[in-house]
């Protein structure tokens, strides 16, 4: 597969309070094939677009402005049952052993850290959907084990 057809026919929401950010996050994933892509600055701004629209991911910094962080985001769209069709992806600057411990501990498909490149944006992206469909043929009893992954996105 192709870099450019990676989020072919995908819908895809940036949750991200820096505009510039916000932009260049836009950008990568229209870059990536991506046939819908909101953006939203805000807890409530992110969870009123998830009420309107069904993604099929979800990029989100961890710190946001405003109140609620991206952590408390991914805990609202996991109890809504959202994160059924989406795949949540953190996408944060914050390194720190603190931080990254409380990102995991919600679970999600995906993290990634800033500086990043349309690069590695994708291979994050790719293997969360590989983890998602390994879990939903090993749920479907098709598969236990899968040896070998396809190589990432070139």
């Amino acid at each position: 597969m192709l870099r450019e057809q990676l989020l072919e026919k995908k819908s895809v929401l940036v949750v991200e309070d820096n505009d510039t950010m916000s932009g260049v996050l836009v950008m990568m994933v229209r870059s990536l094939g991506a046939k819908l892509v909101d953006a939203a600055t805000t807890f409530d701004h992110a969870l009123s677009s998830c009420e309107l629209n069904r993604y099929d991911v979800i990029l989100m910094d961890v710190h946001l402005d405003h109140g609620k962080d991206g952590i408390a985001l991914a805990k609202a769209v996991k109890e809504r049952g959202w994160d059924h069709e989406a795949l949540l992806i953190f996408v944060t600057g914050s390194i720190s052993r603190s931080v990254v411990d409380s990102a995991l501990q919600v679970n999600p498909d995906g993290y990634v850290a800033k500086p990043l490149s349309c690069a590695s944006l994708a291979n994050s992206i790719w293997k969360a959907m590989l983890q998602r469909q390994r879990r939903k043929l090993e749920e479907a009893g098709v598969v236990t084990e899968i040896d070998a992954e396809p190589s990432a996105p070139g």
